[in-house]
């Protein structure tokens, strides 16, 4: 009998006897699916919040679940952190993989991988994002990526004797989208120009990763508003659906990025920027 396909968890589920976690259950919607607790998990309640710690031979791993106003029961995931034991750059075939950082005046300005097989080593240029920073340190590079409704932080090392860097530990910060009906979702790879006059969107270009413009052609079916200063909504009509995308500048240079989508017309721009708010400022820039 096939195994049921994980369900992409939104909320979780905890079952507490006697002060103990004894059992967990994600939650999507109406679809609900029971998670076999690891024997080598711990969990640790607090007051509305609970953590869970995996260690392994490899590493930790940290989850940190924070109580939902929707039951008492009911907990989001708001942080998780893995944290390598001993950084490698080996990998399970026999190989090798790092990644080489260009380092100029203390700061990242190119990043590729690179993979040994044997004799045969192949390198990969990396682009590094509009959402993304890097911030050198006496002991390695840290990256920090904003992607989705998610803050990642990502630490590199170089193991002893190597010339490239291994990933060190990974954590993620969620943003908690309360009550609001559009949910942040922010996207670095979709972003636009916008010429404004008045109040009224009248020129739109999309902006790909290297800065290149193109001019998007008008049309009927999909129409550029400005709801408030800062945002550009897209709406888009076929046949009797709509649906819309969000666009943020909030660097103040003209460009936007997506940061939600949804079906219907209807955008809950309050809800919205109570996320983007619980942003750091330095993040915020990016968009």
């Amino acid at each position: 009998m096939p195994k049921p396909e994980p369900i992409k968890a939104t909320s979780f589920e905890f079952t507490i006897a006697n002060g103990a976690v004894t059992a967990m259950e994600a939650i999507n919607g109406s679809q609900s699916q029971y998670l076999r607790i690891p024997t080598n998990a711990t969990f640790q309640i607090g007051t509305g919040t609970i953590t869970e710690t995996i260690t392994t031979k490899n590493g930790m791993e940290t989850k940190t679940f924070a109580q939902s106003a929707t039951g008492s029961d009911i907990y989001t995931l708001t942080a998780s952190t893995l944290t390598v034991a001993s950084p490698t750059l080996y990998t399970p075939n026999g190989g090798e993989r790092g990644l080489a950082f260009t380092i100029s005046n203390g700061a990242v300005t190119a990043v590729h991988e690179e993979v040994t097989n044997g004799t045969q080593t192949r390198t990969h240029d990396l682009s590094i994002t509009g959402a993304d920073t890097f911030t050198v340190t006496s002991t390695g590079v840290t990256e920090t990526r904003l992607h989705g409704n998610a803050v990642d932080t990502i630490t590199y090392v170089q193991p002893s004797g190597e010339t490239l860097y291994a990933v060190a530990s990974v954590s993620t910060t969620f943003v908690s989208a309360g009550t609001a009906t559009t949910m942040l979702s922010v996207n670095d790879h979709d972003r636009v120009s916008v010429t404004l006059s008045g109040g009224s969107v009248t020129a739109v270009q999309a902006v790909s990763a290297t800065g290149a413009l193109t001019t998007l052609t008008a049309s009927a079916n999909i129409v550029f508003s400005q709801p408030e200063v800062g945002f550009v909504v897209e709406t888009i009509t076929k046949g009797a659906t709509n649906r819309y995308e969000v666009f943020y500048d909030g660097g103040g240079d003209g460009v936007y990025t997506e940061v939600a989508h949804g079906s219907g017309t209807t955008v809950d721009l309050v809800g919205l920027k109570a996320q983007l708010a619980q942003l750091d400022h330095s993040l915020i820039t990016l968009l």
